[in-house]
């Protein structure tokens, strides 16, 4: 080990600084106390930085052998790597010590990493080493869609999927854990598109270069998002602390706040302006500490891509790229809002009314400012129309591939993802048939359905099924009929993500803690359930552990012991709404206030005395679980609500009556009604939000009607009483929006019924009209890998349907009157599983709403046609794709086959960018010749859904 200080006195100070501001705080933590006190020099350095800077969750709830592995390895590398050895001292604990990448769980998952690469990467320089860290990513994980809990690399690793933020995270830590500085690059929301992504850059030879995660490439600076990236209005990275030495950008410069600071990039891949906003009230007074949040209307809600507070000026400031934006100012219960587009305005006023307050209608801001928006009203809704424009499209920083390099990378590609295709399919043997037989045998007699959910549970589980099986064979004290139709039922409920990451002591917590209230939950809080259905509400608000996107932490055994020393838990039964007050009462709320990554656990918060907002809903729910009391999170709302009588209760506001029915006096009843001719889709051409008073002010929050369906024309709901917002919008090609929205307020017990109103944009704003040439395409290759070995005919040539290879077809025969043509990226790309995803999606809807396939108007979805083909012609399709293709009505599709020549002759004859896959064509046929009415190009959520709007015209 070296003599010598591998960091600097300025960073001791700092370390020392914020170590000393947390004292408190660690004073309740034993473990880190006593770890602390045996540390000396640069290990003491980074363990007290770890203590006094991440977000309150990391010091109160992560393992401190954990944090010290993260600090150990850093050291190490930074004294056996050369490119990490003469790093900025700034940009080496940021970008290489720093544990946190987003919002994952900590664990202790570099070393691994670093076994995985350390030989691959050995006698390469920086360039090639982040390049070849990148297909090792991509040989372990590729893109799925899933929910929005992030996972660590470890549990990427073991699913050998994520969504591109899991995938990031799995990159930056790679890249880290060989000691290359790394960070995620976001984009909250797109202003083009339906949606948001995340990205990677790394810190090589002096300069941040990009890359697309688990998507290599030969050389740096290149993926599919690089275009889209010239038209976001924001993009930002995260650090945890202000440290910096001057090379490290530790400001807020695109929000955050006192343990998250969003630094600014937006400047580095598109054009920009630099917005000022100043607040003042009516009278014309400047306006101090006032919230404002910078807004786009995505998945049809506006979501603040970042936010600001005025300073003492009554300004905030932020760098936005050249498109509308929806500015948003709350303050002690005003707010306004102004439409403002930054390719043409720098500055703007909103004026706050000081006559408002949260539960009045919203003030407005005067006609100089931008925008005006109109008031809310009581009576009928009227709707204001709104139109928003996209940032144009710019030019892209990559260069582009020579011939050589574009081979190289497709056939690296496909051999990675054959890889990671085969070691996933490996996971099924990490359970052998001696172990499949007995969990057969001991739980044939707990479910009927036992022979089917098992093999699923494990398959799911991923890497992680030994856990899995090792719980379900553990010995129980309890009846063992009981325990494992309790495990089961546990198992059942959770999400893939949990399966492929859980902890066996997570897992034996939870089911232990169960079994002290399963009697109690059954018996008394249920009772007035039907008995048929009594243990399903069991099962799923009490015995399951996972209650949002928290870890699972394995405490809630420890959390009924701690209620036992500290409270009545009889009156909590009795009185579930008291728990809220419980936990209030033991938290510090001037040290609460600033949010956290992940929820602090229960117990951590109960030690520590530290419950931010977040923390204390999830563990409101926890709590009541804990004691037997069925709890959720309102699947509408998000809010914590507990379940008594026969019904779930939200929590009554602090001033009113503690009691179930106060939250029931406040609902009213929504009716919405489709327009004619169609169901518009929630998040994407419509939403309903209520007034809120949130972490950054008064605002709308979109409720959670994803999952609802429409009954007939309507949609009716049970609502709180309060403000409401409807907003529809229409897309169009050139990703600009037309929208409308109404305001309006609903009464305790009020009846309503609101119909939505859309835009309808002109054929010359939506169509094209290009001749197209007659492109040729390939009969499919094999993309079944079990060849028959008699010769016999094989699952891919049955589904293909040709008796050759070399069979081409000229795009015209296989157009009907009209089609829309798929031409995705046979190695499964992200941007082409989205595109697909859709399709399923939408055909799926297309053949089952309304319950009727054969009825001409069900689902209001035309019976359009699709061409399926990929790229590049002799390119099996992907693991991925083909399961896919499976889930479609009917088996697998026709997929042809587009060589590279053609797919750019397409894609350059429609305007759309020949660099990137998958395209979405919409063509129809007139006389002898093919007209393209619509294309796209790359990952626009939303896209598939507009191809089937304008095919039908």
């Amino acid at each position: 080990m070296s003599m010598f200080p591998l960091l600097d006195g300025e960073l001791r100070e700092y370390a020392d600084r914020r170590f000393a501001e947390r004292a408190d705080l660690i004073a309740k933590l034993p473990a880190a106390s006593s770890l602390m006190d045996t540390l000396s020099g640069d290990r003491l350095t980074l363990m007290r930085l770890a203590y006094g800077t991440p977000p309150a969750n990391d010091v109160i709830d992560c393992d401190p052998s954990v944090l010290l592995s993260f600090a150990d390895h850093a050291l190490m590398l930074r004294r056996t790597m050369s490119w990490t050895r003469d790093l900025p001292v700034d940009l080496f604990v940021h970008y290489v010590f720093w544990p946190r990448i987003n919002n994952e769980a900590l664990a202790d998952c570099r070393p691994l990493c670093h076994r995985e690469l350390i030989d691959r990467v050995r006698g390469l320089d920086a360039t090639h080493a982040m390049l070849e860290t990148n297909y090792w990513c991509a040989e372990h994980v590729t893109y799925h869609p899933s929910d929005n809990r992030t996972l660590n690399a470890i549990g990427a690793l073991n699913l050998g999927l994520g969504r591109c933020g899991e995938e990031s995270t799995l990159l930056v830590t790679a890249l880290r854990a060989i000691g290359i500085p790394a960070r995620q690059v976001y984009t909250p929301r797109w202003a083009h598109c339906d949606d948001n992504h995340a990205w990677v850059e790394a810190y090589v030879d002096g300069h941040w270069h990009f890359l697309g995660a688990c998507e290599p490439e030969e050389v740096p600076d290149r993926g599919w998002f690089d275009k889209a990236s010239t038209r976001a209005m924001l993009v930002h990275a995260r650090v945890f602390c202000d440290f910096s030495e001057g090379n490290v950008d530790a400001s807020a410069s695109a929000g955050g706040d006192g343990t998250m600071l969003l630094c600014n990039l937006t400047a580095d891949y598109a054009p920009t302006t630099d917005l000022a906003v100043t607040v003042t009230d009516g009278d014309g007074r400047l306006v101090v500490g006032a919230n404002v949040a910078f807004e786009l209307l995505n998945m049809a809600e506006y979501y603040p891509i970042a936010t600001a507070v005025s300073d003492g000026q009554g300004r905030a400031c932020m760098t936005l790229g050249k498109g509308s934006i929806r500015v948003h100012v709350s303050h002690d219960g005003t707010f306004a809002d102004v439409i403002v587009n930054t390719a043409d305005t720098d500055a703007v006023t909103v004026v706050l009314s000081s006559r408002q307050n949260v539960s009045s209608l919203s003030s407005r801001p005067s006609a100089a400012s931008g925008e005006i928006l109109p008031p809310a009203t009581s009576s009928a809704p009227s709707w204001h129309p709104i139109d928003l424009i996209a940032p144009p499209s710019g030019t892209p920083r990559s260069l582009p591939l020579t011939d050589e390099q574009q081979r190289r990378t497709i056939e690296r590609r496909a051999q990675a993802e054959s890889m990671r295709a085969a070691r996933v399919a490996g996971f099924a043997n990490l359970i052998d048939a001696t172990t499949r037989q007995a969990l057969a045998d001991r739980y044939r007699s707990v479910s009927s359905n036992a022979a089917g959910i098992i093999p699923s549970l494990l398959s799911s589980a991923g890497a992680n099924a030994p856990v899995i099986a090792g719980f379900l064979l553990a010995d129980t004290d309890a009846d063992p009929a009981v325990a494992d139709r309790d495990r089961l039922a546990m198992l059942s409920a959770l999400s893939v993500k949990d399966l492929c990451d859980v902890s066996a002591a997570a897992l034996d917590d939870a089911v232990r803690s169960a079994a002290a209230i399963r009697d109690y939950a059954l018996d008394t809080a249920l009772s007035d359930v039907p008995e048929s259905d009594r243990y399903d509400r069991y099962a799923r608000y009490v015995l399951d552990p996972r209650v949002g996107y928290e870890p699972l932490a394995g405490d809630r055994t420890r959390l009924q012991a701690m209620l036992e020393r500290t409270v009545d838990t009889v009156t909590l039964r009795a009185q579930p709404q008291l728990v809220r007050q419980y936990l209030l009462d033991h938290i510090d709320a001037q040290r609460s206030a600033e949010e956290t990554p992940e929820p602090i656990s229960p117990t951590g918060m109960l030690t520590a005395g530290i419950g931010t907002p977040r923390s204390l809903d999830t563990a409101f729910v926890t709590v009541c679980r804990a004691l037997g009391i069925p709890a959720r999170f309102d699947p509408q709302t998000g809010e914590p609500e507990y379940f008594q009588g026969d019904a779930f209760h939200h929590l009554p506001v602090m001033h009113e009556a503690d009691n179930a029915d106060a939250s029931t006096e406040r609902m009213a009843a929504l009716t919405v009604v489709a327009p004619a001719g169609g169901h518009p889709a929630y998040g994407t051409d419509w939403s309903l939000g209520r007034l809120v008073d949130g972490a950054h002010g008064t605002d709308f929050a979109s409720l959670d009607l994803w999952e609802r369906a429409w009954d007939n024309d309507r949609m009716t709901l049970s609502v709180e009483a309060g403000l409401y917002r409807l907003i529809t919008t229409v897309r169009l090609p050139n990703g600009g929006q037309q929208t409308n929205e109404t305001t309006f307020r609903l009464d305790a017990g009020e009846v309503r019924a609101v119909t939505l109103v859309m835009r309808e944009p002109s054929e010359d704003e939506l169509l094209e009209h290009i001749v197209v040439d007659d492109a040729t395409f390939h009969a499919t290759t094999c993309d079944d890998t079990s060849a028959a070995d008699d010769g016999t005919e094989t699952a891919c040539d049955r589904r293909a349907g040709h008796n050759s290879s070399d069979e081409t077809r000229h795009l015209s025969q296989l157009l009907p009157d009209r089609a829309i043509v798929a031409i995705l990226d046979a190695h499964g790309s992200e941007p082409s599983i989205h595109v697909l995803d859709e399709l399923i999606a939408r055909l799926h809807r297309g053949t089952h709403d309304d319950g009727s396939a054969d009825d001409a108007t069900a689902g209001k979805v035309p019976d359009i046609p699709v061409v399926f083909a990929a790229c590049p012609v002799d390119a099996p399709l992907s693991a991925t794709l083909r399961s896919m293709f499976d889930r479609l009505d009917g088996g697998s599709p026709i997929v042809w086959r587009c060589d590279e020549t053609t797919y750019e002759r397409l894609t350059r004859g429609m305007y759309v960018d020949p660099d990137k896959l998958p395209m979405i064509l919409v063509a129809r046929k007139d006389g002898d010749r093919i007209i393209g009415v619509y294309a796209s190009t790359g990952y626009n959520v939303g896209s598939v859904d507009l191809a089937f709007r304008l095919a039908a015209k």
